[in-house]
This record gives C-alpha cells, sequence and structure tokens, in this order.
C-alpha cells in the first residue's frame, strides 16, 4: 500500500479482509476491439485502462451536473476549469483538504 494515493484510505477499506477479498478479482475486456490494460494508478485497486486516443471518451463536459461543487478555496491556481464533486467519506473520515489538490477529499478524521 506504500505506492498508493491513500494509504489510510485503503487501510480503511481493506480492513478484515482476507489479501484475496480486497479487490475484484478483474481481467480487462475488449472495447472497440482493443485490450485494455490493467493498471496500478494510485487507487486501491487496479484498474482498466486506455488512453483517450485509442478509445474517445465523451466527458459531457458541456452538460450542467448537479453534483458539480466549485474547486476548495485552497486550490492552487493551476486548478482552472476543474470540476470537483463531493467526497463521500466512510467512517473515519472527513472532509478535508490536501496541500497541492484541486479538490476536497476524505481526510483521517483527527
Amino acid at each position: 500500500m506504500d505506492t498508493v494515493t491513500a494509504p489510510d484510505g485503503c487501510g480503511a477499506l481493506f480492513a478484515g479482509k482476507a489479501d484475496g477479498e480486497q479487490c475484484p478479482q478483474i481481467t480487462c475486456p475488449k472495447a472497440l476491439g482493443v485490450t485494455m490494460k490493467l493498471v496500478c494508478a494510485g487507487g486501491c485497486c487496479p484498474t482498466c485502462w486506455a488512453p483517450d486516443h485509442v478509445i474517445s471518451m465523451d466527458r459531457h463536459t458541456a452538460l450542467e451536473n448537479p453534483d458539480v461543487v466549485p474547486p476548495a478555496p485552497e486550490a492552487p491556481t493551476t486548478c482552472g476549469g476543474v470540476r470537483c464533486f463531493e467526497p463521500l467519506c466512510g467512517e473515519g473520515f472527513t472532509k478535508g483538504h490536501v496541500q497541492g489538490d484541486c479538490c476536497y477529499s476524505c481526510v483521517a478524521s483527527r
């Protein structure tokens, strides 16, 4: 868990689970004739991924989304145009800001 973005969050997610039950056992499908790649991208569990130029993605940037919230007031000036969502935090975690991030995230309760 040393390579994940939020090891405390992964620890909470994995608490009480055997190794084989911590993450879904997935295989990556073919989409539009392209086999996606299984990657570890800083989350708790691996995901299937392909670059945007290989599999086009409609990011719905023009649509209004009621779940979008403003970036954190402490966000760096480089966060212009970012789209943030309200975090839903598990037990032992609360909404907070991590220096350098654009959006709020779940941080360990104090």
